[in-house]
């Protein structure tokens, strides 16, 4: 793998190199806002994967309250809006105390293996 990148600036003026390692995606797309990023492929399948299960959501949601609508007008889509995003939220709070369960109990074992 190459250890360091020579870029050429937009206005041409001069070349500046970027490390690899050090410099995050952001940095090196403001460096070079024109030109292909380069990335590894397995972030390039994390980034496809993510667009494609947003998206996925989103369709969920358009198709749920598109039968909503047909059903009831929009007196219904608000009804499914409030149950869709109660469902949202009561699944996020169950992550988060999960989280603190794990959280408190890797804390418990780390007093334990001092």
């Amino acid at each position: 793998m190459v250890e360091s990148i020579a870029l050429l600036v937009e206005d041409s003026k001069y070349i500046s190199v970027i490390s690899s390692r050090h410099t995050t995606v952001v940095e090196f797309a403001l460096a070079q806002p024109f030109s292909l990023i380069l990335i590894d492929p397995i972030d390039w399948i994390a980034i496809g994967l993510f667009v494609f299960i947003l998206g996925g959501l989103l369709l969920a949601f358009f198709l749920y309250f598109h039968t909503a609508f047909k059903a009831g007008g929009w007196k219904n889509v608000k009804r499914s809006a409030w149950i869709a995003l109660s469902a949202l939220a009561l699944f996020t709070i169950e992550r988060i105390i999960q989280n603190r369960e794990i959280d408190s109990l890797k804390k418990f074992v780390g007093r334990i293996f001092r």
